[in-house]
């Protein structure tokens, strides 16, 4: 057989195998494509829904965490009915947040954690002294609003009354008390007024659930 003829022949053979392959490829690539946006189109779609739900869901199914609000403080106090009820020096103002599942637990963790929270600065002005460092005290007060839902419309809403806020509040109290520290309070679910002067200012949220 002429060698032309033969050259031919794979020639032909190599072209064949080369379509081959390119639709395989691009039919695998287009299974693919669509492949990814189907998925993005079903996660579009989960991520509507699951926002949808939780919308709907009230205050207490959400937030399942004890959660502080402390302000390094020069000087602050409580003021109810006209008179104060608790002042401090230098220190921490506590605004303490209780929410339905929280437990003595929570509050343990949360005690330790602002026990050795280092906010308050050394002889180089930078934060790393402790509270019981610098002889401070502990303004104590109940604060349902730091759970405030937005969510919908202007005005918050702030769910179903937490059955042991009180009682969680007052043991919170007693535990920083046990760590030796000085602690002044309001009076759980009175109209207070809080008086202080922030130092730096230093604020700091914590959640039992990043702890």
């Amino acid at each position: 057989m002429p060698e032309t003829v033969i050259n031919a022949a794979v020639n032909r053979a190599a072209a064949f195998v080369l379509i081959f392959i390119m639709r395989t490829f691009y039919e695998n690539l287009n299974i693919c494509f669509n492949f990814v946006v189907q998925s993005i189109t079903n996660l579009s779609q989960n991520l509507r829904e699951i926002t949808s739900f939780t919308q709907d869901l009230p205050e207490s199914a959400i937030l399942i965490f004890m959660r502080t609000v402390i302000q390094r403080v020069s000087e602050a106090s409580v003021t109810i009915d006209g008179k104060v009820h608790g002042a401090i020096g230098k220190g921490y103002m506590v605004l303490v947040g209780i929410t339905h599942t929280d437990t003595e637990k929570d509050v343990l963790r949360m005690a330790d954690k602002i026990e050795k929270l280092r906010i308050f600065t050394d002889e180089n002005d930078k934060m790393n002294l402790s509270l019981k460092q610098v002889g401070g005290a502990v303004l104590s007060i109940s604060q349902f609003t730091l759970y405030a839902d937005c969510r919908k419309g202007n005005r918050p809403s702030f769910g179903n009354r937490v059955e042991r806020a009180e009682e969680l509040y007052l043991y919170f109290n007693t535990v920083m008390r046990g760590k030796g520290f000085q602690v002044e309070e309001g009076i759980f679910g009175a109209e207070m007024k809080v008086a202080l002067i922030n130092d730096g200012p230093v604020t700091i949220v914590l959640d039992t659930d990043q702890l």
